[in-house]
This record gives C-alpha cells, structure tokens and sequence, in this order.
C-alpha cells in the first residue's frame, strides 16, 4: 500500500506505527534501526518531513525545495526541529528521498517532478538575471554584453517547457486514476486490498 499522506499524516502520529513494513530494509529500514530515540520518534519525523516535501498530494508539495523559505528547511525546522538537517546528513537525506520517491512515484510521475525541479530553478534564475543593454562597441557598433535577446528567446522557451509539463501532468493524472480502477503502473491489475475494496 502506497503511503497517504493526505489522510495518514497527523503530527502526533507515528510513521512506522503507520508504515511497520517500511522499517525492514532499504534507507528506512537502516534509518529506523540506527534511531535510538523513544518510539523512534525521531525516524519518524524525518520519514514524515520526506513524505510532506515529496508526495503529490501534500499541501507543502508545490512549495520551493531549497532555499530558506523552502519546504525541505521549512519542514525539518517547525516539524523535527532542525533546518539544517538535511544538509548535516546530505548524503543520508538524499538516500531517503530517492527511497521514498521510488516506493512511492512511477517512472513517469519522477520525470514529472524532476521536470518541476528544473523549471523552478529555471524561474528563479530568469527572476534574478537583469535586462541590460550592455555597452557599445565602436568598431562593430553591436552591444556587448546584452541580456535582452537571451533572456527573451528563454522566456519564450518556458513557455513551450510549460506546456509540455501540463502534458505530462495529465498523463500523470490519467495513471493515478487507472491505478485506482485497479490497473497498475506495470499493467497488472492490481488487487482487491489494493483497490482498498477489502
């Protein structure tokens, strides 16, 4: 069963009194038997800090991943009660992620979200680069330097990525909504527990 975060997070709730067979193997696995807190209760915040940040159906899902005002610090810093975790544990936080993107997201819903990663770096990156004419050159009499024709040619380029993205968002919601009429992501049908129909 896929993790719902949508209607199994609670800040008292523990994550792998939700989730038990998550905590046998993989990153979890190695993550949940290293916590030494009472009830795992750190583990599990740090699961449920990964799951809010990474799941489609999480209201922080939308929100940027990195920066101050990010979901991953915003996160980790009001629910675990350290901002600075993720990048104390770079290494560890990663492997989590990419645990939980990979139990939880198919093949096509990552492309997805790598795709939403790039064009929000993409977005702060136009947000930041300034119009400038540059200065004129006497012997070609061409501005050097200019970011006008640049930045032009990639707003109009973000646009056709824009696009492309809805697209792909629509084949995404069109495997969710097979998914729940009982055909998995590799084809199979998948079974009545599930479906959640027993």
């Amino acid at each position: 069963m896929l993790i719902d975060v949508k209607n199994d997070f609670h800040e008292d709730k523990n994550f792998w009194e939700q989730y038990p067979d998550l905590c046998i193997a993989g990153a979890a696995g190695k993550l949940y038997k290293a916590d030494k807190s009472r009830n795992k209760a750190n583990s599990s915040k740090i699961l449920w800090c990964i799951a809010l940040c990474y799941d489609r159906s999480s209201k922080y899902f939308n929100f940027p991943e990195l920066g101050d005002d990010g979901k991953v610090s915003m996160l980790f810093g009001d629910y675990f009660g350290d901002s600075k975790w993720p990048w104390k544990n770079t290494k560890k936080f990663e492997e989590l992620k990419e645990f939980y993107m990979s139990s939880q997201i198919s093949r096509l819903e990552r492309t997805l979200i790598d795709a939403e990663e790039k064009m929000d770096e993409r977005r702060i990156f136009l947000k930041a680069t300034k119009y400038t004419m540059g200065s004129l050159c006497e012997k070609t009499g061409k501005y050097i330097g200019t970011t006008a024709d640049l930045l032009d040619k990639m707003q109009s380029n973000t646009d056709k990525i824009y696009m492309n993205i809805e697209k792909a968002m629509k084949l995404v919601a069109a495997e969710q909504a097979a998914t729940k009429d009982g055909i998995q992501k590799g084809g199979g049908e998948a079974s009545l527990s599930d479906q959640e129909m027993i």
